[in-house]
């Protein structure tokens, strides 16, 4: 497997590109070393008496001149063995050389949400598209490529083609995408690309960050089953994050939204750059901002942020909660939508009725679920207590939920039609008392 700069990088080690350029800073500055060898370690002749000189003088002119060319020569090649070394570990060219033979090129785009990772005005994905390009205009006349994509709705391999222009013009037109992706299949692809041509050199370009989600600790183990005719290139072109809050998640805390009610809306912020990052989480409902948090996180860290939002009207809902721009506008934003109802209409079914309020089995349950979450505020929960043998008459799907309080017996129909409503979404509960026949329970239910 050759490799044309290639690079592994993960969130959890995000010190290698620093070493990798310090060391490359290193590499530079090692060019001294056999200069300062050759000043210093310089051949001096030594002192000796001798009755006379003169039949010496000539030959020693003539050694002189031949020691100083091969220590001229012996400094170059040190400083070229040095450069070499230098250039192959900064980068390699993406084409070593070029073939008489015919050959075929599969080219392998990364799109997966990590691609879009912005650095210096441009995106990963877009300096993958360049790089592709490169590639494509290393090929000849009678030459033919294939392009993939590594989240690729497509089920089966493009085939490769002669026309070079139109692959160029399809990596033009391809855009990143916001998910994930599975490496197996695309390096799939790319190995059919190659069985269906009989050229005789064959090349698979791979332009992708190298993310560890997509891809195993050494990226090179991925290309292993390839033919050994197959020359593949490993081309990095990622983006370091250093700056980069993610909305990871948001919930309804009570999952259940009510028009008038305030709603507690809860966002976990992840920072998985290399910077403290401070900056504002707003909460987005149908299209306006209606409200905005300072939030701080320390790199590897995850904060949870919470918005009370009051529904003004009933029917669907969407919104969104979003942080300030960073290195990866991709995951900054985080969706929601939700069902406001007018209000939650919850049964009671009460088996333990009384002309005294504090001896009613369903008056402290009912007094509970009507009081308002703040002082004079109404509660939006609606209670219609009824008796047990009233349940047959009334339609459980028009209620959010059914709570029976003490009832003694289960009859007979009850059993389907609770399982019913709870497969649509309905809830369901017990409070067991001093009337209820546990072997009636146990049969039925």
């Amino acid at each position: 497997v050759s490799s044309a700069a290639r690079r592994w990088e993960s969130r959890t080690a995000p010190d290698a590109k620093n070493g990798r350029t310090r060391m490359i800073h290193l590499l530079w500055l090692s060019l001294l070393i056999p200069i300062i060898l050759h000043l210093v370690h310089r051949r001096k002749a030594k002192v000796m008496p001798f009755s006379t000189l003169r039949f010496l003088r000539l030959i020693d002119q003539r050694v002189a001149r031949r020691q100083r060319l091969k220590e001229l020569l012996l400094l170059a090649l040190r400083v070229l063995l040095l450069a070499a070394l230098v250039g192959a570990v900064l980068k390699l060219p993406l084409r070593v050389g070029e073939s008489s033979l015919p050959t075929t090129s599969a080219l392998l785009l990364d799109n997966t949400a990590s691609m879009r990772a912005v650095r210096q005005g441009g995106a990963a994905f877009a300096r993958a598209q360049a790089a592709a390009g490169q590639a494509l205009d290393g090929l000849k006349s009678g030459d033919s490529a294939a392009v993939e994509l590594l989240q690729s709705p497509e089920g089966e391999a493009s085939a490769p083609v002669s026309d070079l222009a139109a692959v160029r013009a399809r990596v033009a037109r391809m855009s990143c995408g916001y998910g994930s992706g599975d490496i197996s299949s695309a390096l799939r692809r790319c190995r059919r690309v190659l069985d269906g041509t009989r050229n005789p050199v064959k090349e698979v370009y791979i332009f992708s960050d190298f993310q560890r989600l997509a891809w195993p600790e050494h990226p090179g183990e991925a290309t292993r089953d390839f033919p050994r005719d197959a020359t593949v290139y490993l081309v990095d072109v990622g983006a370091e994050l250093l700056r980069n809050l993610a909305v990871t998640h948001v919930d309804f805390s009570r999952k259940v939204a009510v028009a008038g009610a305030a709603t507690h809306i809860e966002a976990r912020i992840e920072n998985t750059g290399r910077e403290l990052v401070n900056s504002v989480a707003a909460l987005w409902v149908e299209g306006a901002r209606v409200a905005e948090k300072p939030v701080s996180v320390a790199p590897g860290g995850t904060v949870s942020i919470l918005f009370d939002h009051v529904f003004r009207e009933p029917g669907p809902c969407s919104g969104w909660i979003e942080t300030g721009e960073d290195d990866l506008p991709a995951d900054n934003r985080r969706f929601f939508a939700a069902r406001v109802l007018d209000t939650l209409r919850v049964l009671l079914v009460n088996g333990e009725p009384s002309a005294l309020p504090y001896r009613d089995g369903a008056f402290f349950l009912r007094a509970a679920l009507q009081a308002g979450l703040q002082p004079n505020q109404l509660s939006p929960i609606r209670v219609e207590v009824v008796a047990p043998q009233d349940l047959a008459s009334r339609d459980l799907s028009s209620y959010a939920c059914a709570i029976f309080v003490n009832v003694a017996r289960i009859e007979e129909d009850w059993p389907r039609r609770l399982a019913a409503y709870v497969q649509q979404g309905g809830g369901v509960l017990f409070f067991c008392g001093d009337r209820v026949d546990v072997a009636s329970f146990n049969i039925h239910l």
